[in-house]
């Protein structure tokens, strides 16, 4: 959502997402679950959570639709996309309006969009060990295919780090901090295993367990 508010086409999130092997793009699914359910969600966490919440890009986007344009997702026919009798969905031409679009010349490449949708997921799974709410990096593969849509082909985000080197990796989450905020910061426990020379899995394999 931040992609788009910054002026990245919409077109370009929804494709640069398919490529890289996510079965549906985040605006696509997006409209899929409701962005009135989304929103709601968000504002039962700010009301919960008080001066601890974060307002983040997605709630913004989201609360801007639902506010301001009465747009909940595919069930009123009208969300990031406009639905036709059939089904079928073209984007919504007013998001132009409200979020303009870069120049060409001026959009992203595929690959670092792609980057700014995987590593944030690669940043939450490392953060899941650390907190012990992991103990495996075979169930945080088997996790990240199966219930969030992580791209199958990587093998997982575990799997994913040890095929790119774990110290390429960070060197990666470093730049992207840098460039696009703290939702890139690598863990702590990923910088001692670049450190160590350490892997997910294999012969230099850290030892995973709860604390």
């Amino acid at each position: 959502m931040a992609m788009l508010m910054q002026g990245v086409s919409p077109a370009l999130l929804e494709n640069a997402a398919k490529v890289v092997g996510l079965p549906i793009g985040p605006l696509s699914v997006s409209d899929e679950i409701g962005l009135d359910v989304a929103h709601h969600a968000a504002e039962q966490q700010k009301k919960d959570l008080g001066a601890k919440f974060k307002q983040n890009a997605a709630s913004d986007v989201v609360a801007t639709l639902v506010e301001k344009h009465g747009r909940h997702g595919r069930k009123n026919g009208k969300g990031f996309f406009d639905y036709d009798a059939e089904g079928n969905k073209t984007l919504w031409s007013g998001l132009n309006e409200i979020w303009p679009q870069k120049p060409q010349n001026q959009q992203p490449t595929a690959k670092e969009v792609q980057a700014r949708m995987l590593y944030p997921q690669l940043v939450d799974a490392v953060r899941c060990v650390e907190e012990g709410v992991l103990t495996s990096p075979i169930d945080g593969d088997l996790g990240g295919i199966l219930g969030v849509g992580f791209p199958p082909y990587t093998g997982g985000p575990f799997s994913m780090m040890d095929a790119i080197g774990i110290n390429n990796v960070v060197k990666e989450m470093d730049r992207l901090e840098a460039a696009y905020g703290e939702q890139f910061k690598a863990p702590q426990l990923l910088r001692n295993m670049a450190k160590n020379n350490q892997t997910f899995y294999g012969s230099r394999a850290i030892k995973l367990g709860k604390k």
